[in-house]
């Protein structure tokens, strides 16, 4: 089986018809989720991106979607996200948002950007399609069809000014981490423990995360590449050591680590049985701030 089983594209009309919004913004950003992700989307959206001269903002979930090298790249949304990346987003004319539900923490509770920003939403599902934004332009289809029908449509830009803005906020947010991540204090900055793993990686590695401050840390402080994967717990705390138990036994030729907490390890310590018993080797991180500290 695969994911998604079929490939809908978008109306004709309506995709011609964000494509001139496109043309026409000042200040576009594209903001790719889980479903861009789930679709094998990232290819198509780094040419539309390339083509049209737009940066990209993923969601926690849309995470390594394209390589956090890339001069594409301008972080992380959201509640869990990143300063460049939240004023990216709030800076910009025309959000578009590339298989994202669009949800509470994507957006700083509906604040980022603001409910009266000219938004298009790209998503397989009709229903999501602007349920929280009002000012949407929707485009009803698979994620990869519809960016690479956008990619065919759109005209070519050049946004010098706008690029070097958010390129100044990036610059600005990666150097406030750096300042914490060559701390040598004890106890270890989470930023300095997140460059270390950012560091270790091997290219092809799935890094599997705990919700709450793990997913924070690990979401905004680890750059991690396209050839690489990040899965989080989503609200479920504990997940995430069981979890990449799981990963492992699905893809046993990859390297799998886990980005856990000391509270969240507690929760399922005893599937470390499962992993000896059947001989799952994976690698864990445990940040022990002997605090439960999501509490």
């Amino acid at each position: 089986g695969a994911a998604p089983a079929t490939r809908p594209a978008a109306e004709p009309a309506a995709v011609a018809a964000v494509a001139q919004a496109m043309a026409a913004a000042e200040r576009p950003v594209l903001v790719a989720g889980r479903g861009a992700l789930v679709s094998g989307a990232g290819q198509a959206l780094e040419q539309l991106a390339r083509k049209a001269d737009i940066p990209i903002c993923t969601t926690v979930d849309g995470k390594a979607i394209i390589d956090e090298e890339s001069d594409l790249w301008c972080g992380v949304v959201g509640g869990y996200g990143m300063d460049c990346a939240n004023k990216t987003v709030r800076d910009a004319d025309l959000v578009i948002f590339v298989g994202s539900q669009v949800s509470d923490q994507a957006t700083l509770n509906w604040t980022c950007p603001a409910p009266d920003v000219q938004v298009v939403q790209i998503d397989i599902d009709g229903a999501e399609v602007g349920r929280n934004y009002p000012k949407c332009l929707g485009l009803q289809g698979d994620a990869r069809t519809v960016l690479l029908q956008l990619l065919e449509g759109v005209p070519e830009g050049k946004r010098p000014p706008w690029r070097s803005a958010a390129k100044a906020f990036v610059d600005d947010t990666l150097a406030r981490q750096l300042a914490c991540a060559e701390s040598v204090s004890t106890p270890v900055e989470p930023a300095r423990l997140c460059a270390e793993l950012s560091a270790a990686l091997p290219d092809n590695a799935i890094l599997v995360s705990d919700t709450g401050w793990s997913a924070q840390w690990s979401a905004t402080m680890v750059r991690m590449k396209a050839s690489q994967q990040y899965l989080r717990a989503a609200g479920s705390l504990g997940w995430a050591f069981p979890a990449s138990l799981g990963a492992k036994c699905a893809v046993p030729e990859r390297p799998v680590v886990c980005f856990s907490g000391d509270g969240a390890f507690w929760y399922f310590s005893n599937e470390m049985e499962t992993a000896m018993r059947y001989n799952i080797p994976t690698v864990t991180v445990v940040n022990n701030n002997y605090a439960l500290g999501q509490e």
